[in-house]
């Protein structure tokens, strides 16, 4: 994975899992993105509102609020800069029917867990235009 492949890019990561959270933070920063926190949906969506993302990662599977919320809630944003925000579902539901409906309410690309750091790192910047 090249590293800087996301210099600039300010990537929104959205997991209850702290171990998980820790992981990507790390793989995002390692290509050069810079990389933001939140261990819920609610949480994510008071961060979308302060400071809008370049490109929003979630797990699907969270207590309370799922990550299927989560993305219906920035598709249904009044602010156009969250509603086009590019979203990547992170899971370990990877059956064609879980990408489906991942894609069908929301998401621009779904990913399976465990993640490759290099595919990721591929996923988002081609999501953002940066290669």
């Amino acid at each position: 994975m090249p590293p800087g492949i996301l210099t600039g890019l300010k990537v929104l990561v959205v997991d209850d899992e702290p171990d998980n959270r820790q992981f990507l933070m790390l793989a995002l920063q390692q290509c050069g993105a810079t990389a933001t926190a939140a261990a819920s949906a609610a949480e994510a969506i008071d961060i979308l509102q302060q400071s809008p993302p370049d490109i929003l990662v979630s797990d699907i599977g969270m207590p309370v609020e799922d990550g299927y919320w989560l993305i219906r809630k920035v598709r249904s944003s009044e602010s156009d800069k969250i509603k086009r925000l590019p979203a990547v579902a992170l899971t370990a539901y990877a059956s064609e029917q879980d990408r489906e409906r991942a894609i069908a309410t929301g998401y621009n690309e779904h990913l399976t867990k465990p993640i490759d750091p290099a595919l990721f790192a591929a996923v988002l910047a081609k999501l953002t235009n940066l290669h």
